[in-house]
């Protein structure tokens, strides 16, 4: 029987007083076999007052670290999921949430952080934040390698200050791409 996974690593968030949500929309991308990446069309959000956020992927194939991927807000209407490259004749599920704010929001940070082959941190500069009004999204993991275990990515993400994103997991021979979001409200 194939191995499957399901992340499901969405926080409740209350957003703070005054932050209106204009628009949610769910979705979900299927990646063909072989290809790497595949995107999705929504609605247009305004980019500056949106994320996306990972609501977990899922594929048929074994093992589980061919059903990893994350996913990135590409521009005012796509969304895009990414996959480990070596993955041969399967298709995979990323499931998504796009919440657009119409007030209340003071910026919205979307990268990528790589945790460097045989390394356990890493990290990525952001955009001054006001901590105590920012909230840090893990939007998924990818790696580049099919000779691995699966437990060194499941990656943490942390706020390490106001200009400072860092991901740590189990130090692993291969680069581990996490992306995250960053929303700071007003």
């Amino acid at each position: 029987m194939p191995n499957t996974l399901n992340i499901f690593l969405l926080p409740t968030v209350c957003p703070p007083q005054g932050a209106l949500i204009n628009s949610i929309q769910d979705g979900s991308i299927t990646i063909q076999d072989t290809d790497v990446s595949d995107t999705a069309t929504i609605n247009s959000v305004d980019t500056s007052k949106a994320a996306v956020f990972f609501l977990g992927s899922h594929g048929s194939d074994d093992p589980v670290r061919f059903n990893l991927a994350r996913l990135e807000l590409t521009n005012a209407t796509t969304v895009t999921a990414f996959r480990y490259a070596g993955v041969a004749s399967q298709s995979m599920t990323i499931n998504f949430c796009v919440i657009e704010f119409s007030t209340g929001i003071n910026s919205v940070q979307q990268n990528t952080v790589t945790i460097p082959g045989l390394q356990t941190q890493a990290d990525q500069t952001i955009t001054e934040v006001d901590p105590s009004k920012a909230i840090l999204f893990f939007c998924g993991v990818t790696t580049v390698s099919a000779e691995f275990e699966w437990y060194p990515l499941y990656p943490r993400l942390v706020l390490l200050n106001s200009t400072t994103v860092r991901s740590g997991a189990t130090a692993y021979m291969y680069d581990i791409t996490v992306g995250f979001s960053v929303l700071e409200f007003t």
